[in-house]
């Protein structure tokens, strides 16, 4: 017993200093910060609640979004009148996309006289929905008037007072939405499609061409959904044969995108259109609110527009994909496997979420489900886009042989019009050079760089690969020097830059490019196995093994991992343009 109780207090005194230190740093350091953004929800409040927020607020960093929840409820419930944490949860909800949750919430923050206006939003939306469209109008009329609520605001009502029958009205907002000259695009094709259920066939087509017209000479088109709407829209008036004359016009490769394929199908095989609603008109501008700035804005804001399109049109799959996408990127994965699971429609979106969760399964290191789900994709829908990313898949997993096969198929099968797909040559070049094919490797490289007119990466590619094998080093230097100083924040060409110097015997200069790469690319062991090699060879023996060692605690690889613990121990060869640059002695 005595000996039980010797060792709880010798644990005990490990610990201690661990939990003082971690009070410590708590009240120095998390506190002022929370408070300092503006929370003052930890003020006055006892340690259950400080704690439970200091714990929600770590969770949402860690981007567990259900975690963050159930503790700033928690919080809540202890201090139900604090505003701040009824903004936060409230936030978190919509973010979350549980309406009703943030529903409920919505009044209590106005009652707070909180200027929060995703509350009254979000209050006038439910009111929409159930098509109470005069209590949503008194709502929406009082969100504030700066110019990006008032185009929402013009936009809400439009659809309500068509909703109500008052077509003249749902007309006024339409101009006065067009008035507001903002975001234009957006704002014409919404409008578009209320002429058209109103059944002003020639007012919506005058704003379908001018969208068109406007975006004709950029990537829009290949990346919208608004080409397919308007295929729709010619092939419900029996204009069908027009509507493919200006698919081959703007869109000639039929399978280059899902979004082209989708334009395709609606020609090919049409559907009954049906008008739009007024719950799905105005999803269709929240949905297309949140495309627009989900690559500008924070997901917090960007978020709740796409929540409130799936609220009043829970068929819509493309809201559900972007929001997917949304979570992706803020590292949320899991959330967006769920999301893009309920995406099971035969629609276009199907096609791009088991892309997606393809890719996101790779990222979580679950590449045999990631394979398995590409390869019955390709199976199934045996388009450009899916073959290419299944090959690209096995080019990222090294299975150079899979994937370069699969390029061979797609570059068969391109027409004249070369200059778009540069990139199935890159890759393919790729595959090919990993495969030491280098006579065809390099034949493709090239091509790829006269068809994408010098694209960094391809002369970063291309001028390594020729630095490396120790051939045509100066014209190799000269394209890495184009592709950095395209891009002079990407450590991986200046890693390049400094290894053509490194190769070329200037061992100074090749240290200076690889400090600055490693700073930029700090985790990169091939990278930090680089400079390691520079500074070996220009004298600084200890700095060199010290950045090994560094490369050697990231490396992955066993036949990397062997090759620095050689170097540790042995340094490298002197005739560092020769083969094999950085082999032991």
């Amino acid at each position: 017993m005595s000996d039980q109780k010797s060792s709880v207090l010798t644990k005990l005194r490990f610990l201690m200093p661990i939990i003082l230190g971690g009070v410590i740093f708590s009240m120095l350091v998390v506190m002022p910060l929370l408070r300092s953004r503006n929370l003052p929800i930890l003020q006055d409040t006892g340690p259950s609640l400080t704690g439970h927020i200091l714990a929600g607020s770590f969770a949402h960093e860690q981007k567990d979004l259900s975690a963050a929840i159930k503790y700033y409820e928690v919080a809540l419930g202890v201090n139900s009148d604090n505003p701040a944490l009824l903004e936060k949860l409230f936030s978190l909800y919509m973010s979350a996309g549980d309406m009703d949750k943030a529903v409920g919430l919505a009044p209590l923050l106005l009652n707070k006289e909180q200027d929060v206006q995703q509350a009254q939003l979000v209050l006038a939306v439910e009111k929409f929905k159930d098509k109470k469209y005069e209590q949503a109008e008194a709502i929406i009329e009082q969100t504030r008037d700066d110019p990006f609520s008032v185009f929402v605001k013009n936009m809400f009502l439009m659809w309500a007072a068509y909703g109500r029958d008052e077509d003249e009205l749902a007309r006024a907002h339409a101009e006065t939405l067009l008035g507001l000259n903002t975001l234009n695009t957006l704002a014409r094709w919404n409008i578009a499609r209320l002429f058209e259920a109103l059944g002003d066939d020639k007012r919506a087509n005058e704003l379908f061409i001018s969208v068109i017209q406007k975006n004709a000479q950029n990537n829009v088109m290949r990346g919208s959904s608004f080409f397919s709407d308007y295929m729709g829209f010619l092939v419900a008036q029996g204009r069908g044969d027009e509507a493919m004359m200006l698919l081959e016009s703007h869109l000639p490769q039929k399978d280059q995108t899902p979004y082209t394929l989708d334009a395709y199908r609606v020609v090919e095989t049409p559907n009954k259109r049906n008008a739009l609603s007024p719950a799905e008109g105005l999803a269709m501008g929240f949905l297309e609110l949140g495309v627009i700035f989900s690559g500008e804005l924070p997901a917090e804001i960007t978020l709740p527009y796409l929540h409130q399109a799936l609220w009043l049109n829970n068929k819509s799959d493309k809201a559900r994909v972007v929001i997917g996408e949304l979570l992706t990127g803020m590292g949320d994965e899991n959330r967006a496997l769920d999301i893009y699971g309920a995406v099971t429609s035969s629609s276009v979106s199907r096609i791009f979420a088991r892309l997606s969760e393809a890719r996101i399964l790779e990222n979580l290191g679950r590449k045999a489900e990631a394979q398995s789900l590409l390869e019955k994709l390709a199976d199934k829908e045996t388009h450009a886009f899916t073959l290419q990313s299944l090959a690209d898949f096995y080019r990222r997993d090294e299975q150079m042989a899979k994937a370069e096969l699969i390029y061979n198929k797609l570059i068969d099968a391109l027409g004249e019009d070369e200059s778009l797909n540069w990139e199935l040559y890159f890759y393919r070049g790729i595959t090919l050079e990993q495969q030491d094919k280098w006579d065809a490797a390099e034949a493709d490289l090239l091509r790829a760089r006269r068809l994408s007119g010098n694209q960094p990466f391809v002369l970063n590619y291309l001028g390594y690969s020729w630095i490396d094998n120790g051939v045509n080093l100066y014209q190799g230097l000269e394209m890495i020097k184009k592709a950095v100083a395209q891009e002079p924040r990407n450590g991986f060409f200046v890693d390049s830059l400094g290894w053509a110097f490194y190769r070329m015997k200037d061992f100074d200069t090749a240290v200076q490019f690889l400090e600055k790469a490693t700073e930029l690319e700090p985790d990169d062991p091939e990278i930090i196995d680089h400079l390691g090699d520079a500074l070996w060879q220009s004298g600084r023996q200890i700095e060199a093994r010290y950045q090994w060692r560094r490369a050697l605690a990231l490396e992955d690889e066993s036949a990397k991992q062997k090759e620095i613990e050689d170097k540790i121990d042995h340094g490298v060869l002197q005739d560092a343009a020769g083969a094999g640059s950085g082999t032991s002695i």
